[in-house]
Formats: structure tokens, C-alpha cells, sequence
């Protein structure tokens, strides 16, 4: 009789639990028969969840002869007057009779950096980015100036893997005036001329990779629109049309002066060995009159005290050079900044020599 009241209690008392664990099933969520409970999974609650970034490239956007970025239309004017600002805080419309520029005021700022400063930086240069067809071409093939597009995505692809940081014209300047610290592991790169190649195939690639870069522009052949019909193609200057919609679309991809009109030569000289003083200070000041450039790389590299006294003269913060291959650093003048030429038919491993 004992042994069977102890039973009876001893059920009741189970039933009582399973009645309890079965009325906390139906009142605490995520513990409900049939579903199971994830302590990260957001539910009814007012949960924000965190944006995630990666460094990882888009693998939605191709590279190859017919890619062009998606760029914004903005229209140009052609009568205004000096500088007039823009409604936007984004942009700074630098206008003449000629022209009209839109400037970007807010480019993509790189974060701080507080370990080992730079000594040196590698200025890289390009000129102009082809097409594997337009590549087998005999003329541009031989020539170093054109780089394929394959190749100069693999270099653009090396430097990202190996988390170099990208910088702009201002940013080195920074650098070089002791204003900010750089990572060792910094490159500025620049293209000269304003050959419309650039725009059409290396553009997409540094956005895929989220670089920065500067285009080094020649004044007198930047038109109201750019010519892509005639035998030339890509290789015409680009106009004020692909230049506005590329800041509008792109600031990390900035334009500065390539002088207004000394890219030539005269009696087989380069113009700045040879022009005056009063000539090459009206040519560069043009140039920051017409679309506000600050930074100056000079034709073919060539230049002469005369021209880094007409710099200083003028609106020129810096002025970069070419051809010598050779890293630039602090101690170079400010108005002769080493540039390193990369030859379209070297190696990959004569490339990243630079960089290790």
C-alpha cells in the first residue's frame, strides 16, 4: 500500500513538470515544438543589423574590351563666368567662356594611419590601355605605351591583393609636407596625356577595385564632347562630357594639369626647355583659371628651372616628372617628383619589383 502511494505521487509529480516545461514552450518564442532556436537569428524584436563591407572586388562586373563604367550624364555649359560655385555640397563648378568643369570637393577619404611611416613611394605611370585585339596591332605592340588591358588588370589585381593603398595627389602632398603618415604599402597611381583609352578601360577596373588614381590632362585638347566615331577611337582626348560624368560617377579618379598647350616640341626641344618664363607661367596658370588644377605633370618629363620657377610663380602646389624611374621621396624639390614609367611589354615580375 506504501509502495503504490509513493507511485502515485511519484507520477503526479512528473506530471506536473511536463505540465510546466510545455506551458514555457508556448510563452518563451523560439522554443516551440518543431523549430529550432538561433540566438543570432533576428525575430520580432526592433534588432538593426550590421552593414557588412568586404575588400573583395564585385564579381558581377567584367573586364574586357567592350566594358566602360556606368557613369553618370551631366550636361556642360559653355557660357559662364570664372568661378561660380554649385548648389551641391558634393561638387565646385569651375567655369570660363571655354569650359565647365565640375570638381569634386568629397572624394573617398583614407583612414588614418598611425604605424611605420612611408619613406619612399612608388609613383606608377601609364599612358594609354588597349584591347587584346587592338594589341596584336604591329605598331602597338612594339610600343610600351600601350598596355593591354589583361595585363593591366592582373597589375591593378596584384596591388589589391597585397593591400597596397592607393592615394591621391593631395593625400602625397600631405605625406610630403608632414601633414599625415602614410602605410608603407602606399602607391599614387597616374596617367598622362588624357587619351580616351583610359576612361574606357582601365576606369572600370580601378573601380572594381575601389582605387584611386589621377589623370594628368592636356588643356587645349579637352573638347565639349569626346570622340569615339572616327579611326582613332579610343585614343582621342577625352571631353568635358566623359570627364564630368566620371567625377559626377567616380571622384576617386581625379584629373589634374598636363600643362594647357607646352606638350610638343619645337625645333626637336621639349616647348618647356625652350619657352619662356612669362610663357610657361601664363600656360600653367591657364590651367587652374579654366578648370582649377593644382598638381602638374610635365610633358615627356622634361622641365628646366624656368619651369619650376613658373610653378612656383603660378597656382602649382607640385609638379611630378617622368622617365628617370625612381621612387619619390622628401627630399626630392617639390617641383621635381620622381615618377616611375611602367613599360606596357614588361613582366608581371619586373612589375612588382617596385613593390618588394
Amino acid at each position: 500500500m506504501v509502495k503504490s502511494n509513493k507511485v502515485y505521487h511519484l507520477r503526479k509529480g512528473l506530471l506536473v513538470i511536463v505540465a510546466v516545461v510545455l506551458s514555457i514552450t508556448l510563452v518563451i518564442p523560439g522554443f516551440s515544438y518543431g523549430e529550432e532556436y538561433d540566438p543570432t537569428e533576428p525575430r520580432d524584436y526592433n534588432v538593426e543589423q550590421d552593414s557588412v563591407t568586404t575588400e573583395q572586388p564585385s564579381n558581377n562586373e567584367e573586364i574586357n574590351g567592350n566594358t566602360t563604367l556606368d557613369l553618370v550624364q551631366e550636361s556642360t555649359s559653355e557660357s559662364a563666368i570664372d568661378v561660380v560655385p554649385e548648389t551641391t555640397t558634393e561638387t565646385t563648378v569651375v567655369t570660363t567662356t571655354e569650359s565647365r568643369l565640375l570638381l569634386p570637393t568629397k572624394a573617398q577619404n583614407n583612414p588614418a594611419f598611425n604605424g611605420k611611416n612611408a619613406t619612399r613611394i612608388p609613383i606608377i605611370t601609364y599612358h594609354r590601355v588597349v584591347s587584346a585585339k587592338e594589341k596584336k596591332d604591329k605598331k602597338i605592340k612594339k610600343n610600351s605605351l600601350f598596355i593591354s588591358v589583361s595585363v593591366f588588370n592582373k597589375q591593378m589585381k596584384w596591388l589589391h591583393k597585397h593591400k597596397y593603398r592607393t592615394i591621391s595627389t593631395q593625400e602625397f602632398y600631405d605625406w610630403y609636407t608632414g601633414k599625415i603618415k602614410l602605410p608603407k604599402k602606399s602607391v599614387l597611381i597616374t596617367f598622362d596625356d588624357g587619351s580616351y583609352s583610359v576612361m574606357k578601360y582601365a576606369l572600370p577596373i580601378l573601380k572594381k577595385y575601389n582605387m584611386k588614381a589621377t589623370f594628368f590632362v592636356i588643356g587645349k585638347n579637352i573638347g565639349a564632347d569626346t570622340n569615339k566615331a572616327s579611326s582613332r577611337g579610343s585614343y582621342h582626348s577625352a571631353g568635358l562630357d566623359v570627364i564630368n560624368q566620371t567625377i559626377q560617377a567616380y571622384p576617386n579618379f581625379e584629373f589634374q594639369s598636363h600643362t594647357y598647350n607646352m606638350h610638343h616640341m619645337i625645333n626637336g626641344r621639349a616647348a618647356l626647355h625652350v619657352s619662356s618664363f612669362e610663357e610657361q607661367k601664363k600656360d600653367f596658370t591657364a590651367m587652374y583659371n579654366k578648370y582649377g588644377f593644382t598638381f602638374m605633370a610635365y610633358p615627356y618629363g622634361r622641365y628646366s628651372q624656368t619651369s619650376i620657377d613658373a610653378a612656383k610663380a603660378s597656382n602649382v602646389k607640385m609638379a611630378f616628372t617622368y622617365g628617370k624611374n625612381a621612387f619619390a621621396t622628401k627630399k626630392q624639390n617639390r617641383y621635381a617628383i620622381a615618377r616611375i614609367k611602367i613599360n606596357a611589354n614588361h613582366s608581371m615580375k619586373k612589375f612588382y619589383k617596385w613593390f618588394k
